[in-house]
């Protein structure tokens, strides 16, 4: 994002991003150091973005001014990230590994213990960056709609 005044001072400070994407890639000169934690749901036993995707999601929120001699910058440029792997390397996933990582999100730390201010959720805040598809077969060639003013 292009860095703009009048956010507040908003930066994002002791806020976590749960990104549910590809990965986050640890090393990223952006968002590297911010990666608080790493969990894969692919069942590829993986830590990195081979895709590239979840990395580029990550730093559009949460972008440190490295880029461009700052004119870039995410909007919470001092959250840390919750990387949870929900695609393969291929970009491509199951909506059951969207659905297990929310729960992780959502799940008390403690189940045992009641939820509030000593058992919080696993993140303050969650924003998800959830695949547009989660294709399981391979990629098909796009059908063209029909327009209403076409003939069949």
């Amino acid at each position: 994002m292009r860095r703009q005044t009048g956010n507040g001072g908003l930066e994002g400070k002791d806020m976590n991003i749960a990104v549910l994407d590809s990965g986050v890639d640890r090393e990223h000169h952006s968002i590297g150091s911010r990666v608080e934690l790493v969990r894969d749901f692919t069942g590829e036993g993986r830590a990195d973005d081979p895709y590239g995707h979840g990395t580029h999601v990550a730093s559009l929120a949460a972008g440190s001014d490295h880029v461009a001699h700052g004119a870039y910058v995410g909007p919470a440029p001092e959250a840390k990230i919750i990387s949870l792997r929900v695609l393969d390397a291929q970009g491509v996933g199951l909506t059951s590994n969207v659905l297990r990582a929310l729960q992780w999100v959502l799940a008390p730390v403690d189940p045992n213990k009641p939820s509030g201010e000593k058992n919080r959720w696993r993140t303050a805040t969650a924003r998800t960056a959830c695949p547009s598809s989660t294709r399981t077969g391979p990629r098909r060639k796009p059908r063209r709609l029909k327009r209403s003013f076409e003939r069949p």
